[in-house]
């Protein structure tokens, strides 16, 4: 739980929590990195998205990279997930193209989604871990599709009447997959208590609606956070009924993306567009 990574000219690794940083970027053909996830099971194994650099692996901690872009065309990986009860599916949202799964941790590629994702500029993709085959996919439009067989077919969910656009992000509730949050730019949070049929706007108190990032408290799913690129942080304690700031040690209103240290409750980690607290 000491070791984190951040993406930003190129990898970085702490192994001390945060205290200090070394480049992990050898082999790194692509330093635009703008996603990162770890395999749960092994950790040794790590996956970096490019913005037009497509996709690439460490097998050593990020000691060394290697592209893996077999069926992935060259292109820009915004978005990635890991099944967290098979780690060898991976799926990648793209700039331009959709969603890619890989079935092999990577070795191969195939895009999914069929015409409905064909095109889309997918920002977020999120993975149920109580159902694992149940995965959402957030676009630049505004729109969200699930998919309850793996990625294999999507269906898109009521969200086109909200005026949404700019979909960062996405996250489901990991003790309750009826629950589900979306951030959006400019409209704020919006949350789906039935598995995505239906969302309601939930953003009293955030004085800024172009919300960027979402995480979840993993001890206790109602303890929400959300960053804005103008505002900081605003946290909930009652699922985004209501939201408070939580910026005190922050020096950058810009807040590019946070995570919840798995295992713990109340210890969050936020990058900046400029550096990570």
């Amino acid at each position: 739980s000491q070791t984190l990574y951040a993406g930003g000219g190129g990898i970085w690794r702490s192994t001390d929590g945060g205290s200090t940083w070394t480049a992990a970027s050898t082999g790194l053909t692509n330093t635009n990195v703008w996603a990162l996830a770890v395999d749960p099971v092994n950790p040794q194994n790590l996956y970096a998205g490019t913005f037009g650099g497509g996709v690439l692996k460490s097998t050593d901690q990020g000691n060394s990279w290697a592209a893996i872009d077999n069926g992935l065309p060259a292109q820009s990986v915004i978005a990635l997930a890991i099944d967290p009860a098979n780690p060898q599916n991976l799926y990648a949202g793209t700039l331009s193209d959709g969603v890619y799964r890989s079935a092999d941790s990577g070795a191969s590629w195939n895009s999914v989604g069929g015409p409905d994702l064909a095109g889309k500029y997918v920002h977020a993709l999120a993975v149920d871990r109580l159902s694992p085959q149940v995965v959402y996919a957030g676009t630049s439009e505004g729109t969200v599709y699930k998919s309850a067989d793996s990625g294999s077919t999507w269906t898109q969910l009521p969200t086109a009447g909200l005026g949404l656009y700019n979909l960062y992000a996405l996250a489901v509730d990991p003790t309750n997959s009826s629950t589900l949050y979306l951030a959006s730019g400019g409209k704020g949070i919006y949350k789906s208590t039935d598995g995505g049929a239906s969302w309601n706007g939930m953003s009293a108190g955030i004085i800024n609606t172009n919300t960027y990032a979402l995480a979840l408290d993993p001890a206790n799913p109602q303890t929400v956070y959300t960053s804005t690129l103008g505002a900081g942080i605003f946290k909930s304690t009652d699922g985004a009924g209501s939201w408070q700031t939580a910026n005190y040690g922050i020096n950058n209103a810009a807040v590019r993306s946070l995570v919840a240290q798995p295992g713990a409750s109340g210890i969050l980690y936020a990058s900046t567009f400029g550096g990570v607290a």
